[in-house]
């Protein structure tokens, strides 16, 4: 169906209805007013002097007039920019399609938290939040550039989390369905991490990580963000920090697109 929402489905409509109407108008003039009467006296031989008759029909005795034909073509004129309008919308709607079909598309994976571990260095000393950005389509992402990060919460209904628009980094090409597993840029200490989970206990269980980020990529043909948001209990957490991805929770606020 035709989209009449669309203003250029709507000019196109009103122009070829003007256009009929113009044309309708102009084949109900009369004769008389594009050609008068000539009353001169020098014209009346060519009244009076004899006259070869016309092979052809004469206006008035033929079954369609001029306002018949008038009407067909309008109509014609009219169908041929309706049709035009179609295939135009179709053309777009397939290009459309096309590029949803065929563009690149970034999703994310909770992968759980684990501990470093990296002897002698102070990566040793922290808990890594680990995700894995993925791209289930069909072309390359290119220019891809992400951030990920985390927080403590008592409430596991949080809605509110930090605006990484401007905090996005790097330069990277994915191809399709491969994966590469980040983690946050600002891991918790194991310190930290122990001490929070230490503090959930079946008197107080209020206890949770929130692991969320932000990338931005070009699909092919313009450019996408996306945002997540995944939470974890740390009651789930063992005595080396780490929480398996099976325990990650979509996070009911946090995850959305530049779609809507």
């Amino acid at each position: 169906m035709i989209n009449w929402r669309d203003p250029e489905n709507i000019v196109c409509a009103v122009a070829s209805v003007a256009f009929y109407f113009f044309l309708a108008w102009c084949s109900w003039q009369p004769l008389d007013a594009h050609h008068p009467k000539n009353d001169r006296a020098e014209d009346y031989c060519a009244y009076t002097c004899p006259k070869q008759e016309s092979l052809s029909t004469p206006a008035d005795d033929r079954i369609f007039g001029w306002q018949a034909i008038s009407v067909f073509t309008g109509l014609l004129f009219v169908a041929t920019v309706g049709l035009g309008i179609v295939t135009g919308w179709g053309i777009r709607n397939q290009i459309k399609d096309t590029r949803i079909i065929q563009r690149a598309y970034i999703t994310t994976i909770p992968r759980g938290t684990r501990r470093y571990h990296i002897v002698g260095s102070s990566l040793d000393d922290l808990v890594a939040c680990n995700v894995e950005f993925k791209n289930v389509g069909h072309l390359a992402a290119q220019r891809m550039k992400f951030r990920v990060k985390h927080l403590f919460d008592e409430s596991f209904t949080r809605e509110e989390f930090p605006d990484l628009k401007n905090e996005c980094v790097g330069n990277i090409v994915l191809a399709p369905e491969i994966g590469m597993m980040k983690g946050a840029t600002d891991p918790p200490t194991r310190a930290e991490f122990y001490r929070r989970r230490d503090a959930v206990t079946s008197e107080s269980p209020a206890g949770w990580l929130y692991v969320f980020g932000r990338a931005e990529y070009w699909d092919g043909f313009q450019n996408r963000w996306m945002e997540f948001c995944f939470r974890y209990s740390l009651a789930a957490a063992n005595s080396e920090g780490r929480i398996s991805e099976e325990d990650a929770r979509y996070h009911e606020h946090g995850n959305r697109t530049d779609e809507g």
